[in-house]
């Protein structure tokens, strides 16, 4: 809540709304593509910088192509792993990599328990 939520345009149309109470901005090569209530960008860089000028904390949302674009340029990475099984083509990158160290764990039990991590960039 109150952030910038950053995503690819398939991630959006999953959801199929913009989330109350965060800026959204949507990622998508088609220079014609609008959805009300939100900001489209042609890349992750163009996607990061007005987040950046909007001066609220960023998340990336996916999908999994955004990840892996993102990845190299986050200085943190939260994960939460849900504890149940799905089906899907679409995954997170190989995390961790040795640029990350955990910082965080926690376990939670819930209607679905999960577990979240934070992950720093190391500071090699």
């Amino acid at each position: 809540m109150g952030g910038t939520l950053v995503m690819g345009r398939k991630t959006f149309e999953s959801i199929g709304r913009p989330l109350p109470g965060r800026t959204t901005i949507i990622i998508s090569r088609n220079e014609h593509y609008r959805q009300d209530d939100c900001e489209v960008c042609p890349s992750i860089e163009a996607a990061l910088q007005l987040g950046n000028e909007i001066e609220k904390p960023i998340f990336v949302a996916g999908g999994g192509e955004i990840y892996r674009l993102a990845l190299p340029i986050v200085d943190t990475v939260h994960i939460s792993t849900i504890q149940t099984k799905v089906t899907g083509d679409i995954y997170f990158p190989d995390f961790p990599t040795r640029d990350f160290e955990l910082a965080e764990e926690r376990e939670y039990e819930s209607n679905i328990n999960y577990v979240y991590q934070r992950y720093e960039k190391s500071a090699k």
